[in-house]
């Protein structure tokens, strides 16, 4: 059974560049009679629009994409924490309090820092310690103990959980540790059976963090496809400012015509079909793209 997901952060509206995402992994699933996963990741408390978790909904319906399963990150803490408990008491984790230019100093000489050489006991009492709030936001996070010679320093122990003092919009202040994002969608991949993982390719680092826990808890990684990016002339695909410029009042809402939000190409009349017949025409290529207004409105 071939099992697909689309993972949007609801910190902004979506725009054609996650439009590909969705379409490309909707068609995938349903070409081979699959199963389709809506999950958002918002794990950042400091980021989450809460009004994005139904606005997100209306344009995947919008686009003519229905999923079989829905899934919100913050309703599943007790499953990351579990995760997280297993490979401290496993000593293949660790909680490090060292500062970050210390630790990133030692990381790129590929040398140990002196909190990943704390037993299993030592570490679980720490991570008791970031639950209690003991440690404040900065001062304690988890790192997962990979290679320390790998080639690549960002793959050498990497976060897995931090502490977030900022209230969640949807469950408040119940959690005080958050999952970072590759250890969340780590865990969310497998537990939801994920067979392909279809994504921009500014995602290669991410999958080679990933692909290190996957092996360490024994499990067979998804078939991953990357895809280079998608642009549009003279329009900001960046959901932080198209967010930021509607609070300030410099654009009328997410529909603003100025902008390549999927509310926005709504409100200009072009419709769900031509842009899926766009997405699926520019395809799974590693090239970055180029569309012009022109050859949406053709």
């Amino acid at each position: 059974l071939i099992v697909t997901r689309f993972a949007p952060n609801p910190n902004g509206p979506l725009h054609l560049g996650n439009a590909r995402a969705a379409i490309l992994s909707h068609e995938y699933s349903r070409k081979y009679n699959g199963k389709f996963i809506l999950r958002f990741e918002d794990t950042n408390p400091e980021n989450v629009q809460p009004e994005m978790y139904e606005f997100i909904k209306r344009d995947l319906r919008w686009l003519g994409l229905s999923w079989d399963e829905e899934y919100i990150q913050s309703d599943r803490l007790h499953i990351y924490y579990d995760f997280l408990e297993k490979l401290l008491e496993e000593g293949k984790a660790y909680v490090c309090t060292c500062e970050v230019e210390k630790f990133r100093e030692l990381r790129d000489k590929m040398e140990a820092c002196q909190c990943r050489l704390l037993s299993p006991q030592e570490d679980l009492q720490r991570w008791n310690r970031m639950l209690a709030g003991d440690f404040l936001q900065g001062e304690a996070v988890v790192r997962i103990k990979t290679d320390l010679k790998h080639p690549n320093p960002a793959v050498r122990d990497w976060p897995a959980c931090r502490i977030v003092e900022q209230p969640h919009p949807r469950v408040g202040g119940k959690f005080r540790v958050w999952p970072l994002y590759n250890f969340s969608v780590s865990i969310d991949d497998h537990e939801m059976g994920i067979t392909h993982i279809l994504r921009g390719k500014e995602h290669e680092v991410n999958e080679q963090r990933q692909r290190t826990l996957y092996e360490m808890l024994g499990w067979s990684y998804p078939v991953a496809i990357q895809y280079g990016r998608l642009s549009i002339p003279g329009a900001s695909l960046s959901k932080t400012e198209t967010v930021r410029a509607v609070k300030e009042g410099k654009l009328s809402g997410y529909d603003d015509v100025r902008l390549a939000t999927l509310a926005a190409l709504r409100r200009r009349g072009i419709s769900p079909v031509a842009l899926k017949k766009i997405i699926l025409k520019v395809g799974l290529t590693l090239v970055d793209s180029s569309l012009s207004w022109e050859t949406i409105y053709a």
